[in-house]
């Protein structure tokens, strides 16, 4: 017989209405004993036997919930504070009996949504939201990343989801965002990932317009170095934008979203011809749906500089046609201020026929870093952040969201419910392996 014990208040949600009524509750031995209050006559008993299992839940409107299924029926509880329910959650399944609880145990190591305090909003996208949140094992800042399976499904976007983790779990570079656990809901799945606390490049152009040219070489040369990484791992990015590009706490760059990421490229013979990215930055053979390779990434590398330099991406029209029409067709135009050498490198990066384009030889990245545009560059000094960024992100404290858009730092941070029984059967099993770690056996680095 164990010698669990706990006592204190929980709330239960029963009947019809599946209302929520706050009970007093005590745990001895095997049994947890119901009462209305403290000291009243006892209401019911629920006997933690064979077979019987504690489980978080995740996906309704309440914080703090979990579920002790039996055999045939099952009780659903919400603590109170985040102490409680670890308490009750721990001592519950402590409470088993050992041949009971042995597979509970198991699934007890996994992290879930409920060891994370939900701090902030600061990201949307099609599929869910970005939220900084803090791990309370240990207290660490993290941004979690969660995305609908359903709309996942219905875009037919799971495997390029699955690339995205792959990336984020393995790869280590200093200048691509990574991540430290996967898991899953029946309806969402959720990235724990580095919490980049300076928001979007995009935010900084938007603010300070264009940059200098020694600053942009720094840029360049950090965000040269992820996508050069990703390439020797077979991966190409496919969608290099300002917005994607994160500032850190030192003002060095972090690459994120690898949702349009694409594997077994480590070639320049390996092709694709998906039609994905962002219009502004993508390079005339996509738009002719030709079979392209990894040099798609140094034409959007290209756009880039050019827009870090000059405030705008190269042949921006609000007409969209007409941007099209001059990626395919028009010659590049260049302010005055720009130096010899930038020109120059946006000329070769931005150069038309891929098999011409600065980066697409045999030597890859390299061809780029021996520019003269990046002279100045150290990339042994780059590679080990040495240089420091003439711009270092002030942050007041360590949750301070002031360099994330405001429309998403004001939405009520938390978890929306969604419906698992919307998520179709295959796209359930597409993500059976998807928890883990990277204390996981599977998890391999990179470099």
């Amino acid at each position: 017989m164990s010698s669990t014990s706990f006592k204190g208040y929980l709330l239960r949600q029963s009947g019809i209405l599946k209302n929520w009524k706050r009970q007093y509750y005590e745990l001895a031995g095997h049994s947890l004993r119901e009462f209305s209050d403290k000291g009243s006559p006892e209401l019911c008993r629920i006997e933690l036997v064979k077979p019987c299992r504690i489980l978080t839940v995740n996906d309704i409107h309440k914080p703090y919930c979990f579920k002790i299924q039996l055999k045939i029926k099952s009780f659903l509880f919400a603590a109170e504070t985040t102490d409680d329910f670890v308490k009750w959650t721990n001592l519950l399944t402590d409470a088993i009996p050992d041949s009971e609880k042995q597979t509970q145990d198991t699934d007890a190591k996994k992290v879930n949504v409920n060891d994370f305090e939900i701090i902030k909003v600061i990201g949307r996208g099609t599929y869910g939201k970005v939220s900084l949140v803090r791990f309370m094992g240990d207290g660490k800042l993290y941004a979690m990343k969660s995305m609908s399976k359903r709309k996942l499904s219905e875009e037919n976007n799971i495997e390029n989801v699955l690339v995205e983790k792959e990336i984020l779990m393995k790869s280590k570079n200093p200048f691509l965002v990574h991540a430290y656990f996967c898991f899953q809901t029946e309806a969402k799945i959720f990235l724990i990932l580095d919490y980049v606390p300076g928001g979007e490049l995009f935010h900084r152009l938007k603010e300070e317009g264009r940059f200098s040219e020694k600053r942009t070489q720094l840029y360049a040369a950090e965000i040269l170095l992820g996508i050069d990484h990703l390439h020797k791992k077979g991966f190409i990015y496919r969608d290099i934008k300002p917005e994607n590009i994160l500032v850190d706490i030192d003002g060095h760059l972090k690459i994120t979203d690898f949702g349009f990421a694409k594997g077994n490229m480590k070639s320049s013979s390996n092709t694709t011809s998906s039609f994905c990215g962002t219009p502004e930055y993508l390079a005339p053979e996509v738009f002719k749906q030709q079979p392209y390779n990894r040099s798609v990434d140094w034409w959007s590398l290209g756009a880039l500089i050019y827009e870090m330099l000059t405030g705008s991406p190269p042949f921006y029209d609000q007409n969209s046609k007409k941007m099209y029409m001059a990626i395919l067709f028009n010659p590049l135009d260049f302010p005055k201020f720009l130096s010899n050498d930038a020109i120059d490198l946006l000329r070769k990066l931005l150069e038309k026929d891929p098999k011409k384009r600065l980066g697409s030889g045999p030597i890859g990245a390299n061809e780029i870093k021996v520019h003269p545009f990046f002279c100045e560059i150290d990339w042994d000094k780059v590679l080990r952040k040495d240089i420091r960024p003439s711009w270092i992100p002030p942050v007041e404290n360590p949750t301070d969201t002031s360099h994330f858009d405001p429309q998403f730092t004001a939405e009520t941070p938390g978890v929306s419910f969604e419906d698992p029984n919307l998520v179709p059967i295959d796209a359930q099993n597409a993500f059976v392996n998807f928890t883990c770690n990277n204390n996981d056996e599977s998890v391999i680095d990179m470099l």
